[in-house]
């Protein structure tokens, strides 16, 4: 089998197992956001969510698996061609733009726990808009890749409080949080400690408890979610 075969055909296994990934996770999220569970059938929903959660991840290790060996494949062909190298070299460029590329290098990691339950204690929503507020202060900051609790920040991402707790990429989420942001990370610790700015505030009046660390090696993950321009199409000049 020539190797342009064998690319199209791992090109199609990781398509046929994305989308199993979808159909996983939106079979998760419904079963979690389901109302009203009884308590007889807790434990089942339980079983039932630990085992949708081990097949995703399942899952996700085959997509990186055969992501790997196309990238293998390109990288070869590319190699032949320099008009090829240069198009695989800007593809892998807008991959990393988009968030489809896991990422490694200097920068920071903010833990944010539970604060102690006492009155001014932080709620969901509070957590809610913390994770705005930071997000916002490292991208100001020049922040090169975000990630909340493993979930790589896009601008596809939403952030949602719904119910007791926050929805990030679908995916439910709790405290404590932990934020990973790839940049300078000298800046990105100023930009988070600056007097009266949103670490300061958060700690001082809602008594949180945020954690700073500096690192020469942080590994943000890449965005696992399927992106549709169903609405949109490029303008032709």
């Amino acid at each position: 089998m020539d190797r342009g075969k064998k690319q199209k055909i791992a090109v199609m296994f990781i398509c046929i197992v994305a989308g199993s990934i979808l159909s996983i996770q939106y079979k998760t999220n419904k079963s979690i956001s389901a109302a009203n569970i009884p308590v007889h059938r807790s434990r089942e929903v339980a079983l039932e969510y630990q085992k949708l959660k081990e097949e995703r991840e399942q899952l996700l290790r085959e997509i990186n698996s055969l992501e790997q060996k196309v990238r293998i494949y390109e990288s070869e062909k590319s190699g032949e061609d320099e008009f090829l190298e240069a198009l695989y070299s800007e593809i892998e460029k807008y991959k990393m733009l988009s968030g489809y590329e896991s990422l490694s290098g200097e920068g920071v990691t903010v833990k944010i726990e539970e604060p102690p339950q006492a009155e001014g204690g932080a709620g969901v929503v509070k957590y809610y808009d913390t994770l705005i507020e930071i997000v916002n202060v490292l991208n100001a900051a020049e922040a090169e890749a975000i990630s909340i609790n493993e979930q790589r920040y896009t601008s596809f991402t939403e952030i949602v409080p719904a119910g007791n707790h926050i929805e990030i990429n679908g995916v439910s989420q709790g405290p404590p949080f932990e934020i990973k942001a790839l940049g300078n990370s000298k800046d990105l610790e100023n930009s988070l400690r600056l007097k009266g700015g949103v670490v300061w505030l958060l700690e001082q009046q809602y008594n949180m408890q945020i954690q700073i660390e500096k690192e020469d090696r942080v590994i943000v993950p890449r965005y696992t979610k399927n992106i549709e321009y169903r609405y949109s199409d490029v303008v032709k000049q």
